[in-house]
């Protein structure tokens, strides 16, 4: 995956999205905001190990909103209408016509309900987080008088991580600044401030799963009962991490749970004390294979020009439609004018703290 690229989808009020892809099979599509860079991801070792092995499962989706990371600058406020654009150009671009969706960070849960509003037929699943460090405290520390953006960030990474990883808190603050300055942040905090109230959900069918976290008090296992309450088909899996970080393998587990059992809300919602939504995964693999029926016969009555165009048609529907319902199309000219595809699950794995928190 060393050839991953950078492109860009723009949006219909005309700004640049930057996005790349890695892998194949089922698209898997991460919001993120404020926590994300593109380029810095690529380029760090540790975050760009994170993403490839999530993408030998998926194909990984990964995008920068308008005034982040290496998208065009954005120096209006910001706003949810705004944000809903980013995903859908990105989404566009792609032709991806259905598409698990996970919203990473605090700020990103109203984009993914709001988009998954407007377009009920294109995400599968989705799994959100709800809570973490809440706006009224970052506010706090971004109206600190005199206060420079290493000192900010810092202590929103310690807050977050907590001050026992001091290692994983300096990264984390790295990652704040390389994705967005300070005042991009405030903005995004004051826009979250609102929006993370705000929040309009009736409208919302797709299979959601809600993970609360609690760092600062609040309670957000409340507001996470309080959103699913209102949509017809969304579980809560309260996350009892006092950390973000120590939160990775709880949240990790819970989402892939949650997407390779039927890509849907659990059997039973784990909303009670003790219970464990990362069961074992097992189950049987499907294997599909296409032929074209009598291709001989066929190429002589077309003709090897409108033959070999036909089957070009068909080979690319049917790897959309493979794609769309969760399989992976094998690649190669090894099967002449069929199409080899299996139909499993994730595999059970260990993602890193990027996987989660990207």
């Amino acid at each position: 995956m060393a050839d991953t690229q950078i492109r860009y989808a723009r949006t219909t009020d005309d700004v640049n999205i930057a996005y790349f892809t890695m892998g194949s099979g089922v698209p898997l599509v991460f919001v993120q905001l404020p926590m994300s860079n593109l380029q810095y991801d690529l380029s760090n070792p540790r975050i760009r190990s994170d993403q490839e092995a999530m993408a030998r499962n998926a194909l990984l989706v990964r995008y920068d909103h308008r005034g982040i990371g290496v998208s065009d600058r954005w120096d209006a406020p910001f706003t949810t209408e705004g944000f809903v654009r980013d995903l859908e150009a990105v989404v566009d671009k792609l032709e991806l016509r259905r598409f698990l969706l996970v919203a990473l960070y605090h700020h990103a849960y109203p984009i993914a309900l709001a988009y998954a509003a407007l377009h009920p037929d294109r995400v599968i699943s989705m799994a959100v987080m709800v809570g973490g460090t809440s706006s009224a405290f970052a506010s706090s520390v971004l109206d600190i008088p005199d206060a420079d953006w290493h000192f900010i960030s810092d202590t929103i990474a310690r807050r977050i991580v907590g001050t026992k990883d001091t290692d994983g808190a300096a990264a984390f603050a790295e990652e704040l600044r390389q994705a967005v300055d300070l005042d991009g942040l405030r903005r995004v905090n004051e826009w979250g401030a609102s929006a993370t109230e705000d929040v309009h959900v009736e409208g919302v069918t797709t299979p959601c799963l809600f993970l609360p976290y609690s760092f600062d008090g609040r309670d957000w296992v409340a507001k996470a009962r309080s959103l699913a309450s209102r949509m017809e088909n969304a579980a809560v899996r309260p996350l009892r991490a006092l950390t973000w970080a120590d939160g990775v393998p709880e949240t990790n587990d819970a989402i892939t749970s949650f997407f390779t059992r039927g890509r849907g809300v659990p059997d039973a919602a784990p909303d009670t004390e003790g219970s464990d939504a990362a069961t074992a995964m097992g189950g049987s693999a499907v294997i599909l294979f296409t032929d074209i029926v009598d291709s001989t016969a066929l190429t002589e009555r077309l003709g090897d020009a409108r033959f070999r165009e036909l089957s070009r048609a068909l080979d690319g529907e049917l790897r959309g439609a493979i794609r769309d319902a969760g399989g992976v199309a094998v690649e190669g000219k090894l099967l002449g004018d069929g199409v080899l595809a299996t139909f499993g699950r994730l595999r059970r794995r260990s993602m890193g703290r990027g996987d989660a928190w990207r």
